[in-house]
């Protein structure tokens, strides 16, 4: 989406991110997916990840948006704030493995083993994760996974038993 100096593919599965860059994800017509990364920032402040946006026009096209950063995390609806926390952060040179699961209107984010955010959206589903560096970054993302929502691990749909109700954002 910018300069090719500011994304090196180091394998099948992995990139390593420089200061001011801006990558889209793409599956290729999966849009109900899980996508797994592990995240390890190497300097600066963090990445940020937008979901249920589209190459055209961004930034100015509704997404919703994690910033994983080294002060904490913060969820935004078109950039409206939903939820922040710093109980989870970024930190130097520790991989953090972040999944996002898009199933139809609903959408988690979890950090970790913690789910952060779980909600209803009325944005439709995109095949793209956009990700961007915040201020001086340099990170890797490895273990890139996009599967396919039902074959995704079953185990993984407790968000309902931990979080009764959803967010619904408008």
């Amino acid at each position: 989406m910018n300069n090719l100096d500011g994304v090196e593919i180091v394998a099948d599965n992995a990139i390593e991110l420089f200061d001011g860059a801006i990558v889209s994800l793409r599956s290729l017509s999966l849009t109900q997916f899980s996508a797994d990364f592990t995240m390890n920032l190497k300097s600066g402040k963090g990445l940020r990840f937008a979901l249920r946006s589209t190459t055209n026009n961004y930034p100015k096209h509704p997404s919703i948006t994690l910033d994983f950063t080294t002060e904490g995390y913060s969820i935004s609806h078109n950039g409206n704030l939903v939820k922040h926390g710093n109980n989870l952060k970024a930190q130097y040179n520790t991989p953090t493995k972040i999944i996002f699961e898009n199933d139809g209107d609903l959408l988690k984010i979890k950090v970790d083993c913690e789910i952060v955010f779980w909600g209803k959206t009325k944005l439709p589903a995109t095949e793209h994760i956009i990700i961007e560096c915040l201020e001086d970054t340099y990170a890797r993302l490895y273990g890139i996974d996009f599967t396919y929502i039902l074959y995704a691990d079953p185990l993984s749909r407790t968000a309902e038993e931990l979080v009764p109700e959803p967010i619904y954002l408008e």
